[in-house]
C-alpha cells in the first residue's frame, strides 16, 4: 500500500525546536519503495521560513511528509534531488493542496542545498 501507514506522529519535546520519534515513521513511495524513519530520531519539524509561518505551522498536516524528508537528508542514500521529489510525492499522499505541495517543494529545491552542503 502506497502513502503513510499511519498520520499520526507520536514525538517527544527536547527543546525549543527540537523533538525525538518515539515510534518510525513509515512511509511507502508511489514505485513501492518503502522508506522508515526510525524511533529515536531528532528533528525540527518542517523548517518554514518565518514570513511564512503566519500561514503554515511547523507541524501541520504535511508533518509526515516534512519527518520522511529530514530522514532522506540524513541519511544521504539517493541524489538530494530524488529526496526532494519523494518530498513532494508524499504531502500529495497527504491530500495537501497542489499549491501548497509546489510552495514547500520550491523552498526545499532553493534553500535545501545550504543544509545538505552543511552535513557533507
Amino acid at each position: 500500500m502506497r502513502g503513510f501507514a499511519e498520520r499520526y506522529i507520536r514525538t517527544e519535546w527536547r527543546g525549543p525546536g527540537t523533538y525525538r520519534l518515539l515510534r518510525p515513521v513509515v512511509y511507502t513511495t508511489d514505485a513501492g519503495e518503502t522508506i522508515t524513519a526510525e524511533a529515536g530520531m531528532v528533528f525540527d519539524w518542517a523548517s518554514i521560513p518565518k514570513p511564512l509561518t503566519a500561514i503554515y505551522s511547523r507541524d501541520g498536516p504535511h508533518a509526515p511528509a516534512a519527518v520522511i524528508h529530514d530522514w532522506l537528508y540524513e541519511a544521504r542514500d539517493r541524489p538530494r534531488a530524488e529526496a526532494d521529489a519523494i518530498f513532494l510525492e508524499a504531502m500529495a499522499s497527504l491530500g495537501l493542496p497542489w499549491l501548497r505541495r509546489r510552495l514547500f517543494h520550491l523552498t526545499v529545491r532553493l534553500f535545501g542545498g545550504v543544509y545538505w552542503q552543511e552535513h557533507d
